[in-house]
């Protein structure tokens, strides 16, 4: 396969990077493991257990994060 095709990771071995950063600056990718991590210790630190899921969008963590952040004020 060309280099034609760059969603393609088998024709681009960079094309899964460059999608997954495309991802988290539109929001649609999965949460980074630093919002993974601030968002477990948030929502253990506002007693709200159910604020994290796992499946959550990078977006998503983020708009829980600051809600969380201001919760805990």
């Amino acid at each position: 396969m060309s280099d034609s095709h760059p969603g393609i990771a088998t024709a681009n071995p960079d094309a899964q990077r460059d999608n997954e950063h495309e991802d988290a600056e539109s929001g649609g990718g999965p949460m980074t493991r630093e919002q993974e991590d601030e968002l477990r210790s948030l929502a253990q630190a506002t007693g709200e257990h159910d604020a994290f899921d796992e499946k959550l969008t990078h977006l998503e963590a983020q708009k829980r994060i600051e809600l969380l952040r201001h919760a805990k004020r």
